[in-house]
């Protein structure tokens, strides 16, 4: 991933750099990050993702602030420095039994908020109703929510809804994007950034938005991949060893992929409804990481990098000068 020379917040400019090289792996190195999404969604979210991080070859997980378990992801992301933890924004639920409330209050944001009282369940929906302000207010509370209760965020990510480019205009999806590079420029925390469906890379609009977002500085991954693609119960074939090498073979030189994915662990309440289909793959998902065998041995064939989403804020930071920035804001 190359940063672009741009304009940082004290308006220094930043010099145009390699990132896998920055990191020390050589500008043709292959950078993989492998994380777990939906941290404090619910209890049965947090026994599987808690349960994968103790196995150890996988140190990262986004919390969502918003979950009815954030305070237990919070909880074990404090005991364990080690591990890389990061705020998922999430300002939309799908189920409506689940009930997200946002941190924001309803008379503050009124755009944000549903009839019912709770959360938006589409992103489609939150973006009619709401402004940009009202959205990034929000997100900032819950980065804020996360620094109050002791947590150091390693990066940032985002829920379905807020910025889920299949269902917004290109000038919601500007504008999402806009206050998301504000917020990671403001933080100093790299984001997680969905590449295109290949058909869309070479679309002007969406090449100019990835260029508008890059110039606030932030870093951010290459490549994207949700979960293991883990065939289906029925099928007895699993990805093994040989398919990872060369899935990892096939992320660009010089490039940062993150893969991610949703798992639960059946035994523990669930607290949340949610369809047959994703219910399935999430257990598949958990199933698939606890037998880490094929995983780990492709990445000990040495084909990619696996690197930490802290190591590269830090590289963000210290090319931003961000630290003297936050000593200076005093949050």
């Amino acid at each position: 991933m190359i940063l672009k020379r741009c304009h940082d917040m004290s308006g220094k400019k930043v010099k145009k750099v390699n990132l896998a090289e920055a990191l020390g792996h050589g500008r043709n190195a292959r950078l993989v990050i492998v994380g777990f999404d939906e941290f404090g969604e619910c209890h049965a979210a947090n026994k599987a993702i808690i349960a994968l991080l103790d196995k150890g070859v996988l140190k990262t997980a986004e919390i969502a602030m918003t979950g009815n378990r954030a305070k237990e992801a919070v909880d074990y992301a404090l005991t364990h420095p080690d591990g890389d933890f990061g705020v998922h924004l999430a300002l939309t639920s799908k189920d409506r039994d689940y009930n997200m409330k946002l941190i924001t209050p309803q008379n503050e944001a009124p755009g944000l908020y549903a009839p019912d009282g709770y959360a938006w369940g589409y992103g489609d929906d939150l973006w009619k109703h709401a402004t940009a302000e009202e959205i990034k207010m929000e997100c900032r509370a819950q980065i804020e929510k996360a620094y109050e209760l002791g947590l150091d965020p390693t990066h940032l990510s985002w829920h379905d809804g807020l910025l889920n480019y299949r269902f917004l205009t290109v000038a919601q999806w500007e504008a999402g994007l806009r206050l998301y590079a504000e917020l990671g420029q403001e933080y100093g925390l790299p984001m997680r950034y969905l590449r295109f469906q290949p058909e869309l890379d070479g679309d002007p609009e969406h090449v100019r938005l990835r260029k508008m977002v890059e110039g606030y500085g932030v870093l951010l991954n290459d490549e994207w991949g949700e979960g293991w693609r883990v065939p289906p119960l029925a099928d007895a074939k699993r990805p093994g060893t040989e398919f990872w090498v060369m899935r990892f073979k096939m992320i660009a030189p010089g490039n940062l992929m993150e893969i991610w994915s949703h798992p639960i662990d059946p035994s523990a309440p669930i607290e949340i409804t949610m369809e047959e289909s994703p219910f399935a793959q999430r257990i598949r998902d958990y199933e698939y990481y606890m037998n880490e065998t094929e995983v780990r041995a492709a990445i000990e064939e040495g084909v990619v990098k696996v690197i930490r989403w802290k190591q590269v804020r830090e590289l963000q930071r210290r090319l931003t000068n961000w630290s003297e920035r936050r000593q200076r804001v005093k949050r």
